[in-house]
Order: structure tokens, then sequence, then C-alpha cells
């Protein structure tokens, strides 16, 4: 029969996720399993702040590893979010070749542990965005994203898996009528954005996108943190009018800000439009 003494030694966890023993001090986290998740984390102390915490999501070849809980943004539900060297808006200029640009993305952590974390998550998503000015995007191919696996995917965030589309395209408010808002493929700032959701691709690996070879061609991308929960959610699918100039902070299962206002593009301000943008409402 186990003493009351481990009992409460199991029990009691500290801000890293890691057992104390009974003069408080830290047990090496190396066959502590008990902290599952994020949510595992939250569900057994309600007051835990946002930060770094030790996990073990399941996988039996996988010692525990430090991640970011997100302890407040979806209703106090703790989130596991895993950042990477690509989240900044990044300018692409003269690759005129489709896919001829490419951006591989390097996470905090292994690929093997971001597995790890997925398959035991109910939902995952990560935001994508790119802002054209005369450049396409999904159209012949010329930009795409590489899935976990190596696969090139032919859809973009707020779209349906393997649907060609941008979000725009599956509701036909695209501009011109195609399937994305870039691939207008006119001199005007255009965007298209949203949430990729699909488990068994997930995360993003890589970008590549080309037609920015002209003197007026000009692409800028990124990608948003790659957020994964373990608690059951419905989402719903809403749309608002935001502007350009604004700073947005969505709320879902991922944060995501705009840290600029604008493109200045030939000396010319291209900004201040109002657009719709997909975002996830997650309700519990």
């Amino acid at each position: 029969m186990i003493s009351l003494r481990k009992l409460n030694k199991v029990l009691n966890t500290n801000k890293t996720g890691r057992p104390d023993n009974e003069d408080g001090e830290q047990i090496s986290t190396g066959q502590q399993h008990s902290n599952d998740t994020c949510t595992a984390l939250r569900q057994k102390n309600s007051s835990l702040p946002s930060g770094s915490y030790f996990i073990y999501p399941g996988d039996v070849a996988l010692s525990p590893f430090q991640v970011h809980c997100d302890m407040e943004s979806k209703n106090g539900i703790g989130v596991i979010v895993i950042g990477h060297d690509s989240e900044s808006r990044t300018k692409v200029d003269n690759y005129e070749d489709a896919g001829s640009y490419s951006r591989k993305i390097r996470y905090n952590t292994t690929m093997q542990q971001i597995v790890a974390v997925i398959n035991q998550s109910k939902i995952c998503e990560q935001f994508i965005m790119y802002e054209c000015w005369n450049s396409l995007l999904l159209y012949d191919s010329v930009g795409y994203w590489i899935s976990r696996q190596g696969k090139r995917m032919n859809y973009w965030g707020g779209a349906a898996v393997d649907s060609g589309k941008c979000a725009c395209g599956m509701n036909r408010t695209c501009v011109g009528g195609g399937n994305c808002n870039c691939d207008a493929n006119d001199e005007r700032l255009r965007e298209d954005s949203g949430f990729l959701t699909d488990k068994n691709t997930l995360p993003v690996a890589e970008l590549r996108f080309g037609d920015t070879g002209g003197n007026n061609d000009l692409v800028v991308h990124s990608a948003q943190k790659l957020s994964d929960s373990s608690n059951d959610t419905t989402v719903r699918n809403d749309s608002i009018n935001i502007s350009e100039e604004d700073s947005v902070l969505v709320n879902a299962c991922i944060d995501y800000e705009r840290s600029q206002s604008h493109i200045d593009i030939g000396g010319i301000l291209q900004g201040g439009t109002v657009q719709t943008v997909n975002i996830n409402i997650v309700n519990e």
C-alpha cells in the first residue's frame, strides 16, 4: 500500500511540472511521466500561469520535454504552444520560378516531440499568412507549403484539405472570382490567410513561393506558432471585418498579432483597406 507521504510527493507539483521530494527539492524528470499535457497541468492546478513547463505526451520513446503552456487565452484551458524561427513577417523578392523561394521552418522542439503532442491532441492549429503585390499564390502551383512528411500541399489556411483553394475560395469571395485573393495577380495589396487544422500533416515544415521576379512583384509571408489542445471543444468559423492598420489578437487555440500595419511599395502606402478574415472561435 502506498504511503500518504509518497502519495503527496507525486501530487505536489511545481511550475516546471516536476514533483518535489519531502524537502521541496525538484526530482529529475527522467522517469516522471504524470503530467501529460498543459491541459492536465491546468486541471491539477487552476492557478498556474502561462509559462514553460515539462510535459509528457505519452510516447514511451520520449522523456518529458519543455514547452510553453498558454493557460489564459482559451477560457483557462492549458494549450501547448510550439514556436519557431519563421513567425515574423518575411519579405520575398527576386524569385520568379514556381516554388523557387524556400523557407524551412525550424521549431523549438524536435519533430518527434511535436508529433507526440499532435497525436494526443484533440485540436491542432497553425495560422499562415501570405501578403502579395502582383504575385500569385496557388495558381499554377506557384506557391505551396510542405507538410511534416515532406508532401507538397495544394491549399492554404482556412480552406479544406486538398481543395486547391484559400479561405476566400471556400465561400467564393476571392477577388476576381479565383481560388485565392492573390491569384488576381494585380497591382493591389492582397492577403490570403487562415488556420491550418489537419493533424495528419501539421506542422508546416517549409514554405515555397515564386512569381516575385518582376520589378513590381512582392510577397510577405509568416507562419504563427503551432497550438495543440487535448480538451474536447467545439470549433465555430466566424468572420469579422478588420482594418489593415489594426493590430489583431485572435484568442482561439493560437494567438495571432499583426506586427506591422502596412507595406510600403514603391514609396506608396498601401494599407488601411478593410477586409474579411476567418477566425476560429472555440466554445466550451
